[in-house]
Protein backbone atom coordinates (compact mmCIF):
# COMPACT_ATOMS: atom_id res chain seq x y z
CA UNK A 1 0.00 0.00 0.00
CA UNK A 2 1.16 3.42 -0.62
CA UNK A 3 1.56 5.86 1.98
CA UNK A 4 0.45 9.24 2.37
CA UNK A 5 4.33 10.48 2.55
CA UNK A 6 4.86 8.85 -0.70
CA UNK A 7 2.35 10.36 -2.33
CA UNK A 8 3.78 14.06 -0.93
CA UNK A 9 7.39 13.27 -2.18
CA UNK A 10 5.97 12.39 -5.89
CA UNK A 11 4.07 15.62 -5.77
CA UNK A 12 6.95 17.98 -4.91
CA UNK A 13 9.21 15.87 -7.09
CA UNK A 14 7.06 16.33 -10.10
CA UNK A 15 5.17 19.86 -9.55
CA UNK A 16 8.30 21.87 -8.66
CA UNK A 17 10.11 20.34 -11.16
CA UNK A 18 7.49 21.24 -14.25
CA UNK A 19 7.08 24.11 -12.29
CA UNK A 20 11.09 25.55 -12.37
CA UNK A 21 11.08 23.84 -16.09
CA UNK A 22 8.03 25.30 -17.85
CA UNK A 23 9.25 28.47 -18.27
CA UNK A 24 12.06 27.65 -20.28
CA UNK A 25 10.34 25.57 -22.28
CA UNK A 26 7.81 28.13 -22.83
CA UNK A 27 10.43 30.63 -23.62
CA UNK A 28 12.55 28.54 -26.10
CA UNK A 29 8.72 27.61 -28.04
CA UNK A 30 7.79 31.21 -27.95
CA UNK A 31 11.01 32.33 -29.46
CA UNK A 32 12.33 29.55 -30.86
CA UNK A 33 15.91 30.35 -33.54
CA UNK A 34 15.09 33.94 -32.30
CA UNK A 35 16.21 32.81 -28.94
CA UNK A 36 18.85 35.43 -26.99
CA UNK A 37 19.94 37.06 -24.29
CA UNK A 38 17.12 38.40 -23.28
CA UNK A 39 15.66 35.18 -22.88
CA UNK A 40 17.91 33.64 -21.29
CA UNK A 41 17.08 36.75 -18.38
CA UNK A 42 14.19 35.80 -18.55
CA UNK A 43 14.30 32.32 -17.49
CA UNK A 44 16.90 33.08 -14.84
CA UNK A 45 14.29 35.07 -13.04
CA UNK A 46 11.18 33.09 -14.53
CA UNK A 47 11.99 29.60 -13.42
CA UNK A 48 13.34 30.02 -9.78
CA UNK A 49 10.35 32.15 -9.50
CA UNK A 50 7.89 29.88 -10.38
CA UNK A 51 9.32 27.17 -8.61
CA UNK A 52 9.50 28.82 -5.18
CA UNK A 53 5.82 30.12 -5.55
CA UNK A 54 4.97 26.12 -6.30
CA UNK A 55 7.20 24.64 -3.87
CA UNK A 56 5.37 27.71 -1.13
CA UNK A 57 1.97 26.46 -2.12
CA UNK A 58 3.03 22.94 -1.53
CA UNK A 59 4.40 23.68 2.01
CA UNK A 60 1.00 25.38 3.16
CA UNK A 61 -0.72 22.10 2.50
CA UNK A 62 0.08 20.32 5.64
CA UNK A 63 0.83 17.06 4.99
CA UNK A 64 3.44 16.19 7.82
CA UNK A 65 5.98 15.63 5.83
CA UNK A 66 9.23 17.86 7.09
CA UNK A 67 10.72 20.74 5.41
CA UNK A 68 14.22 19.82 4.70
CA UNK A 69 12.54 16.33 3.67
CA UNK A 70 10.77 18.19 0.88
CA UNK A 71 13.37 20.69 -0.22
CA UNK A 72 15.77 17.94 -0.62
CA UNK A 73 12.67 16.63 -3.00
CA UNK A 74 12.67 19.40 -4.51
CA UNK A 75 15.91 19.55 -5.68
CA UNK A 76 16.30 15.83 -6.68
CA UNK A 77 13.02 16.65 -8.99
CA UNK A 78 14.47 19.80 -10.45
CA UNK A 79 17.92 17.99 -11.23
CA UNK A 80 16.64 14.89 -12.54
CA UNK A 81 13.55 16.26 -15.01
CA UNK A 82 16.53 18.91 -16.61
CA UNK A 83 17.91 16.64 -19.12
CA UNK A 84 14.35 15.58 -20.20
CA UNK A 85 12.85 19.20 -19.96
CA UNK A 86 15.66 20.64 -22.10
CA UNK A 87 15.50 18.17 -24.67
CA UNK A 88 11.86 18.99 -25.16
CA UNK A 89 13.20 22.71 -24.67
CA UNK A 90 15.63 22.41 -27.98
CA UNK A 91 12.90 20.31 -29.65
CA UNK A 92 11.64 23.82 -30.68
CA UNK A 93 15.50 25.07 -31.73
CA UNK A 94 15.51 22.55 -34.04
CA UNK A 95 17.59 20.12 -31.75
CA UNK A 96 16.83 16.96 -29.62
CA UNK A 97 16.07 13.28 -30.58
CA UNK A 98 14.72 13.34 -34.24
CA UNK A 99 14.72 9.35 -34.69
CA UNK A 100 14.28 6.07 -32.23
CA UNK A 101 17.97 5.82 -32.74
CA UNK A 102 18.18 9.09 -30.97
CA UNK A 103 16.97 7.93 -28.03
CA UNK A 104 19.59 5.35 -26.68
CA UNK A 105 21.80 8.73 -26.38
CA UNK A 106 19.13 10.39 -24.60
CA UNK A 107 18.15 7.51 -21.72
CA UNK A 108 22.45 7.79 -21.62
CA UNK A 109 22.09 11.74 -21.02
CA UNK A 110 18.90 11.28 -18.56
CA UNK A 111 20.51 8.56 -16.34
CA UNK A 112 23.94 10.13 -15.94
CA UNK A 113 21.63 13.70 -14.91
CA UNK A 114 24.05 14.93 -11.88
CA UNK A 115 26.26 15.66 -14.72
CA UNK A 116 24.67 16.32 -17.63
CA UNK A 117 21.59 18.91 -15.99
CA UNK A 118 24.46 21.75 -15.42
CA UNK A 119 25.65 20.55 -18.67
CA UNK A 120 22.72 20.68 -20.66
CA UNK A 121 21.71 23.70 -18.88
CA UNK A 122 24.63 25.61 -19.71
CA UNK A 123 23.73 25.72 -23.49
CA UNK A 124 19.59 25.97 -22.66
CA UNK A 125 19.98 29.42 -21.16
CA UNK A 126 19.05 28.22 -17.53
CA UNK A 127 22.43 27.62 -15.84
CA UNK A 128 22.10 30.58 -13.76
CA UNK A 129 18.29 29.76 -12.85
CA UNK A 130 19.63 26.41 -11.84
CA UNK A 131 22.47 27.53 -10.00
CA UNK A 132 19.96 29.88 -7.95
CA UNK A 133 17.66 27.16 -6.97
CA UNK A 134 20.10 24.81 -6.00
CA UNK A 135 22.24 27.99 -3.92
CA UNK A 136 18.64 28.78 -2.31
CA UNK A 137 17.22 25.42 -1.69
CA UNK A 138 20.57 24.05 -0.15
CA UNK A 139 20.88 27.23 2.38
CA UNK A 140 16.83 26.25 3.05
CA UNK A 141 17.95 22.31 3.58
CA UNK A 142 21.11 23.23 5.82
CA UNK A 143 18.96 26.09 7.91
CA UNK A 144 16.58 23.47 8.56
CA UNK A 145 18.73 20.54 9.26
CA UNK A 146 20.63 23.21 11.66
CA UNK A 147 17.92 24.47 13.64
CA UNK A 148 16.40 20.98 14.12
CA UNK A 149 19.15 19.88 16.32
Amino acid sequence: MVSKRDWVCAAVFLVDALAFWLPSVVVHFMHGPRFGVLDVVIISVACPGTAAIAFAALCLLEWGCSLAWRASIFLLGVWFWGPPSMTVAAAFLGGGPHTLSDLGGFVFLWALFPVTTPMMATYDGSLFALFIITCIFAVLLIATLITRR
